[in-house]
């Protein structure tokens, strides 16, 4: 019984002395010393194994029948967080892109007041009265205008914006009188030249006395000038278009005329190129009738009749050679055939020169015996 605790307290010494190591066991493999305990009473011997050598000395005890230790539990080690390292990032160029073009607005102009207003409209008259030669023609009148434009520019340098409207607006009134007389006499001399005077003679009279009124008012009461050069110039063209209209009605019946005496010869066929020319001229003074633009059907008419009757000319002017070919053939033939019969008479052939021609006929081939050969 002591002999069992004895062994007993030295397994304990043991035990307690290799659990004591202060350093913790290396990689390398130690010599493990197993101690076999017999548990049976007579079996009091320890057998130390000594199979593995190690580098240290200590032998390791093992008993058998050791009952199981407890798992240690383990407790990993959370990793140390890394420090994170910053990239190098290379920016990257943008893609530049062609910038289109911008347009440019136009400058928005200066409003400008009904006073500023004024003088700029006066402006623009007088420069198209000076396009038209008017300061030309009524230099006399044109003068009396300009200087009223003289006068509102210099008010307006002096900042007197009513005597500005007031020069601007008379010389405005002014200047569209010329323009209209400038107008009226253009027709008026057209009207003489094509002898329209009596187509509508009652309007020509009154154009005439608002024409002279307009003249005599100029200066001294221009607004009631200004109204009569409108009525004049209505007039004179109330005149031109009675004239043209009856030109218009007079070339349409010569036009019409002249393409009949073609289509007698049928002149779209012997001259069809020129005749579709003065076709579509004709048709040309028809449309223009239509939108009672009397001044171009009148000329367009009269071009027609002019091209269809130069086509009459030449078409009945070769028909006329023809003819006159044939008939000089016919004649000749005719004369040829009277001076044979008068040969027969004067001059009968005998039986034997008529035996002899058929002779002589009968010898020569015949034109269809040479084709054949």
């Amino acid at each position: 019984m002591n002999k069992k605790i004895f062994v007993i307290l030295m397994v304990f010494t043991v035990l307690g002395f290799a659990s004591c190591k202060s350093k913790p066991e290396t990689k390398e493999k130690k010599e493990e010393t197993t101690v076999e305990v017999d548990k049976t009473e007579n079996a009091n011997v320890i057998k130390v194994d000594n199979s593995k050598k190690a580098k240290s000395n200590k032998p390791k005890v093992t008993l058998k029948n050791k009952p199981k230790a407890t798992a240690k539990k383990t407790v990993k080690a959370k990793p140390k967080a890394k420090k994170p390292i910053a990239k190098k990032t290379i920016a990257k160029k943008p893609k530049t892109t062609p910038k289109k073009p911008v347009a440019k607005k136009p400058a928005t102009p200066k409003k400008t007041t009904g006073k500023e207003s004024a003088l700029v409209n006066a402006e623009k008259l007088l420069e198209n009265c000076k396009n038209k030669k008017i300061d030309i023609k009524f230099s006399k009148q044109f003068l009396i205008a300009q200087q009223d434009i003289v006068s509102a520019r210099k008010s307006s340098k002096e900042g007197k914006s009513t005597e500005v409207k007031k020069h601007a607006d008379l010389a405005a009134t002014r200047l569209t009188t010329l323009l209209n007389l400038d107008s009226a006499s253009d027709l008026k001399n057209e009207i003489t030249t094509n002898t329209f005077e009596g187509y509508a003679p009652d309007q020509y009279a009154d154009a005439e006395i608002e024409y002279i009124k307009a003249f005599d008012n100029y200066g001294k009461q221009d607004q009631a000038a200004k109204d009569s050069s409108i009525k004049s110039l209505k007039l004179y063209t109330t005149v031109s278009n009675t004239g043209y209209r009856e030109w218009t009605s007079l070339a349409k019946k010569g036009a019409e005329n002249a393409k009949s005496k073609c289509d007698t010869l049928k002149a779209n066929m012997s001259a069809k190129s020129d005749y579709d020319k003065a076709l579509k001229s004709f048709t040309d003074g028809q449309t223009a009738e239509q939108k009672k633009n009397f001044k171009v059907a009148a000329n367009t008419y009269n071009e027609s009749a002019k091209m269809f009757t130069y086509i009459y000319d030449i078409v009945s002017t070769k028909r006329a050679e023809a003819e006159k070919a044939m008939r000089l053939a016919k004649e000749q033939q005719e004369r040829s055939s009277s001076l044979a019969a008068e040969a027969d008479i004067t001059a009968p052939l005998s039986e034997k020169d008529i035996a002899e021609t058929k002779e002589e006929n009968s010898d020569e081939p015949s034109e269809t015996e040479g084709d054949n050969q």
